[in-house]
């Protein structure tokens, strides 16, 4: 099992992209009327009260904080809302950090392509990725006609740690031809590669909608979104429960990208979320296999 602690990408860091911050009017001094938006440091606000002189995020009950921008919507930790844009969606970021792992979640796009540019050295890393699943085109008819599925989250491993590469800036795009891109979350820092997955890692969904019946019987459903929960098992020595357990307590109430290993993604194992259960039994002297529950977001 393997766990990536994202950095926190601030607005400064993200040095251009294809869409615009235009989803309302920048807030300025003045009065707005009940339901008027404004944006406010990255934020589409709307504002609760007439005659409303407060500025956004100062007073909850004049105003309320709808999402961020859909330009910075893939860097504040919440993959309900994607941001979206015509064909393709493009970023250049400056982390400021080496990186080895970068991941985009929640996508909606055939195919992704990260490049790494070093300066006065160029290019030292490019890759693309594939969104489009092969588990239903293993065929003639299934590849020509049969409906086209596409993968949610792509991660990219292995980018160059080397000196130099802390300077450098990282173009993302997902591409849609001819559809709208969808992108929830850029993620990217460096792995820590916690134990060996082992069988019995269960994914699980669990749905938030509600069935209820009223007075005659009738039943009626409410249709809400679910959630991915795994329940992952994995082998360490037992010499590493004391650091295992230290490490994990840094990281409650933290936004964590979970991943089973190295090309298993079909497997149901990569989840954004946050842990909340951990088990270490000592069952021997060589391994033991331990236990994490993980609690995905919304996606």
């Amino acid at each position: 099992m393997w766990v990536l602690n994202p950095l926190t990408i601030t607005a400064d860091q993200v040095i251009a992209s294809n869409i615009a911050e235009d989803d309302a009017p920048v807030w300025t001094a003045g009065t707005y009327a009940k339901e008027a938006l404004a944006i406010h440091n990255h934020g589409l606000f709307e504002s609760l009260v007439a005659d409303n002189t407060a500025e956004p995020g100062t007073d909850e009950l004049s105003w309320f904080r709808r999402s961020s921008t859909n330009k910075f919507k893939p860097f504040d930790r919440k993959n309900s809302s994607p941001a979206q844009n015509a064909e393709s969606i493009t970023y250049t970021i400056q982390p400021g950090v080496r990186i080895d792992t970068l991941a985009l979640i929640d996508t909606d796009a055939t195919e992704a392509t990260i490049s790494i540019t070093v300066p006065g050295q160029g290019v030292v890393f490019t890759q693309t990725r594939q969104a489009i699943r092969s588990e239903n085109r293993a065929t003639f008819y299934g590849w020509f006609f049969g409906e086209r599925k596409y993968r949610r989250t792509l991660v990219f491993l292995d980018i160059p740690t080397y000196s130099g590469v802390a300077n450098a800036t990282i173009d993302v795009t997902v591409s849609k031809p001819n559809g709208t891109a969808g992108l929830g979350e850029i993620l990217m820092g460096r792995i820590w590669k916690v134990g060996i997955t082992l069988y019995e890692t269960a994914p699980r969904l669990v749905s938030f909608s509600v069935d209820q019946r009223d007075a005659w019987g009738n039943l009626i459903l409410t249709k809400r979104r679910a959630t991915r929960n795994v329940s992952y098992r994995f082998a360490i020595p037992p010499g590493e429960i004391e650091y295992l357990l230290d490490e994990f307590a840094n990281l409650t109430a933290t936004e964590l990208l979970f991943m089973g290993g190295n090309n298993i993604e079909t497997f149901g194992t990569t989840l954004f979320g946050t842990f909340k259960d951990l088990t270490t039994p000592i069952e021997g002297p060589n391994a033991t296999q331990a236990q994490i529950e993980v609690e995905g977001f919304m996606g």
